[in-house]
């Protein structure tokens, strides 16, 4: 494993690890991050995907500038976040801007794509991510074809690169942004945690919920959105009733980072980790054994998914990610 503690200093004022990780898709960078993505974002092409077994994803694809088809990059949010977010119009602005096509792909309930599907979103639901992916690589070829996530799309890309060799999946490189590791002890850290990121994050997923019982009105689940207030009651809940598992640690553990997935991996591997991050805590990473091809880079500083660099908002993952899929 190459395991480099990447210098990493944030400007003043920015450098605790709650200021960073809010400020990745929160408050005034917004304004920023969506002034450098307009030219990303006026080249961009709304797309569906017609997936196996019935499934339609939703995305955008941004043709490079000069309309060679040298390098595509496919982008993944996190839970709860979408193509639009700002953490992943940053790095798809600055991708852009360097030469790459990208595909900015929405998970299943995420962004505007609730009426695309009847059921439910959940972590579990790897397959229809690979289909998609597969798709994208087959509709828009290129010479070199990489794969980024960030949060729950860096869980995602993980699996994914898993299972790319023996799926015959092209692709060159592969990146995680402070990759969900295990589920069940991250959703413990939130409860228990500042208190702020599991309001958000219950407020965004009830929302998103809301949308689909809006939606699909067969759903009757209205009384238990009303009545939950913590992760774990929702969880316990909606998995036994809307996922293949009977109890939340099942489902939780079974899209969880463990070994047999490291081991598997053949791709080239990168991975950008906060040692302050609150959310994905860096204790469940170095319980990991990384393969000595994995190319990791650890810093200090720099929360969840944030690595804010400055006052306007630049962020020191997108110079990482520029690095990685350098050709």
């Amino acid at each position: 494993m190459n395991n480099n503690n990447t210098s990493f200093s944030p400007a003043a004022l920015l450098s605790h690890h709650h200021a960073q990780t809010m400020l990745a898709s929160l408050g005034p960078r917004r304004f920023f991050v969506s002034r450098r993505a307009r030219a990303m974002l006026a080249a961009s092409q709304q797309q569906i995907l017609d997936c196996p077994d019935g499934v339609r994803l939703s995305g955008a694809y941004t043709p490079s500038r000069s309309g060679q088809n040298d390098s595509l990059v496919i982008l993944l949010h996190g839970w709860e976040g979408c193509i639009t977010s700002s953490y992943l119009l940053s790095a798809g602005a600055r991708l852009y801007n360097r030469g790459h096509s990208l595909f900015r792909l929405n998970f299943r309930d995420h962004g505007d794509s609730h009426h695309l599907n009847r059921e439910l979103f959940n972590s579990y639901r790897l397959k229809e991510v690979l289909d998609a992916v597969q798709i994208i690589v087959e509709k828009y070829p290129h010479r070199q074809v990489c794969l980024a996530g960030y949060s729950l799309g860096g869980n995602f890309a993980i699996r994914i690169a898993s299972q790319a060799a023996a799926l015959n999946l092209p692709l060159n490189q592969v990146a995680a942004v402070c990759p969900l590791i295990s589920p069940r002890h991250t959703t413990d850290d939130i409860e228990s945690g500042l208190w702020i990121y599991h309001y958000y994050f219950m407020r965004r997923w009830k929302q998103s919920l809301a949308k689909k019982l809006h939606l699909f009105d067969e759903y009757d689940y209205g009384d238990v959105l009303a009545a939950s207030t913590r992760l774990s009651q929702l969880n316990q809940y909606f998995v036994p009733n809307h996922t293949p598992f009977s109890q939340p640690d099942e489902y939780l553990d079974a899209y969880s980072i463990v070994q047999d997935t490291l081991d598997a991996i053949e791709v080239p591997m990168h991975l950008l980790v906060a040692g302050d991050d609150p959310i994905v805590q860096t204790r469940l990473f170095r319980r990991l054994s990384l393969p000595d091809a994995f190319n990791v880079q650890v810093t200090e500083r720099g929360g969840h998914c944030g690595f804010i660099k400055d006052w306007t908002f630049n962020s020191f993952a997108d110079d990482w990610l520029e690095h990685q899929f350098s050709w």
